[in-house]
């Protein structure tokens, strides 16, 4: 087994030790030094050329964002942080996971896991991948196999979830098509839904809708996207 080294970024060294703690479970990484400091994990991201980097948010002088900014971070990035409210910043920087302390070996083993999936730069989300949504009173995360369908709401979307929930996300539905891959299909100018949960396909008065399960209104098929569903679905034109 190929071993990794891991740099450890967190100002204080109780969870230095904590992490280090957790990861004698798992052999194949090997931490390759410690930093408590912007200025320190660096310096070190420099000299190691490390495989992975486990970093904690607020730090004693501001944010490890700023390392961003620093020094070219090649590294898988996991953040490891009590401090939620900066996950979406997280993934904006295109980090792997984001976990909460107090840390919980099974959550950071899941995390590490993601370390040797497979994935190219711009490659779908995961269906254990988290999503940000915007909602009243900041931002919630979700993972994407909760998510039951996405409609249109002016310049933004709204994310139906399997719970009944609805959640309102700054990205337009442009954004969501290359993110979500083919759990999801378009299947109209306002609406995307998962394709395993979709009931029927019928053809109403003014059109075809979909019946799909986690939500309470038919769904609108779009002509532009009649084809790819048919398709998706194995449905051909005779036969519906």
């Amino acid at each position: 087994m190929t071993s990794r080294r891991v740099i450890i970024v967190d100002d204080e060294p109780p969870a230095r030790r904590r992490l280090v703690h957790l990861l004698a479970d798992h052999p194949q990484l090997v931490v390759a030094g410690q930093a408590a400091s912007v200025e320190e994990a660096a310096a070190m991201i420099e000299r190691e050329s490390p495989d992975l980097l486990l970093l904690d948010v607020q730090l004693s002088k501001g944010t490890s964002f700023a390392l961003f900014d620093r020094v070219a971070v090649r590294c898988p990035v996991i953040f490891v942080t009590a401090h939620s409210q900066f996950a979406l910043r997280a993934f904006e920087v295109n980090a792997l996971d984001y976990v909460l302390k107090p840390l919980e070996p099974e959550r950071l083993a899941v995390a590490l896991a993601r370390v040797d999936e497979p994935r190219a730069p711009s490659a779908a989300l995961h269906e254990s991948d988290l999503v940000s949504l915007r909602t009243s009173r900041g931002f919630r995360f979700v993972s994407l196999r909760d998510i039951v369908a996405i409609c249109a709401c002016d310049d933004y979307t709204e994310v139906v979830l399997s719970s009944g929930e609805r959640s309102l996300c700054d990205q337009r539905m442009s954004d969501w098509g290359p993110r979500l891959g083919s759990a999801f299909v378009r299947v109209h100018r306002g609406w995307m839904v998962r394709l395993s949960l979709v009931d029927r396909f019928e053809r109403r008065a003014n059109g075809w809708e979909l019946a799909v399960r986690g939500l309470d209104a038919r769904v609108p098929v779009g002509r532009s996207w009649l084809d790819e569903l048919r398709a998706r679905l194995g449905v051909n034109a005779l036969d519906s």
